[in-house]
C-alpha cells in the first residue's frame, strides 16, 4: 500500500470518528489508542485495506451501540 493511500485511509477514519465520537480531539485519541476490540491501535491497522475496513466497521457498531435511536 502507498503512503498516500494510507493518509486517505487515516483521513476518511478520523472524519467518520469525529461523527461518531463528537470531537476531532476525541477521534484524534481514539486512533491513536490500542483497541482490545480491534487488537491494535487503529492508525496501525489502516496500514491495510483489510485493516481498514475492520475500522470502519468497528466504528459503525460504535455508532449504532450508543445511538439515541
Amino acid at each position: 500500500m502507498s503512503e498516500i493511500e494510507n493518509s486517505e485511509f487515516i483521513e476518511k477514519v478520523i472524519e467518520r470518528a469525529t461523527e461518531v465520537l463528537g470531537s476531532v480531539d476525541k477521534a484524534n485519541e481514539w486512533v491513536d489508542k490500542k483497541s482490545k476490540t480491534l487488537g491494535a491501535n487503529p492508525r496501525v491497522l489502516c496500514e491495510t485495506k483489510e485493516g481498514y475496513d475492520q475500522v470502519l466497521k468497528h466504528l459503525h457498531w460504535i455508532d449504532v451501540t450508543t445511538s439515541d435511536n
